[in-house]
């Protein structure tokens, strides 16, 4: 178990500094051109791989370039499009749904508030932080660094830290972090044995 900073805006900035020497080059691995294809995108991430969506979202960007052409979508064909991703039913409904919505509520413009965008079907939190983020350049919430934080710690659990089977002998924060397996056979953080 590592030992936590006293001081969380220490160990914020700790991590932060860890992070950015480990993951120089993160971003965004969603590929996108506009901010109705980044909705979509990131809608069809939940559950998925961004390399699996990249992959579908390359022929479906050419079929569907409006939310109207995506609102007036048949939903069986659309779902069709989607089938190599997760739960391809449900988001083809989302999209579809959430497009209609675009189309009659933001006059064809994908929202750019917390609270419009989470009220599109499909659309939690998550997905409108990034849609904001990197559709809108709006960063919501405490931290001025937030964007980068987000996509330094999704480079960090996807290399070192999984759910699964984190990999703390090769962690940069193990030293800090209060769920390390290393020298404990109890995770601090949830109170549970590993």
């Amino acid at each position: 178990m590592g030992t936590p900073h006293d001081d969380p805006a220490a160990q914020m900035a700790e991590v932060l500094d860890r992070l950015h020497e480990e993951y120089p080059d993160t971003g965004i691995s969603l590929q996108f051109s506009n901010r109705l294809e980044l909705l979509v995108a990131v809608v069809l991430s939940a559950q998925c791989t961004d390399e699996r969506v990249n992959k579908v979202t390359a022929d479906l960007f050419e079929q569907y370039r409006t939310p109207e052409e995506y609102a007036e979508a048949d939903q069986d064909e659309l779902a069709e499009d989607l089938n190599s991703v997760t739960y391809y039913n449900n988001k083809a409904e989302y999209i579809r749904t959430a497009c209609q919505r675009i189309v009659e509520e933001h006059g064809g413009e994908v929202p750019d508030t917390m609270s419009a965008l989470t009220e599109l079907p499909g659309v939690g939190r998550k997905t409108a932080n990034v849609v904001l983020q990197h559709g809108h350049d709006v960063v919501e919430g405490v931290v001025g660094e937030w964007q980068q934080l987000t996509h330094l710690l999704i480079s960090h659990g996807r290399a070192v830290c999984t759910a699964r089977n984190p990999d703390c002998g090769d962690c940069v924060l193990e030293d800090t972090c209060p769920s390390s397996k290393l020298d404990g056979d109890v995770d601090l953080a949830s109170g549970e044995a590993w």
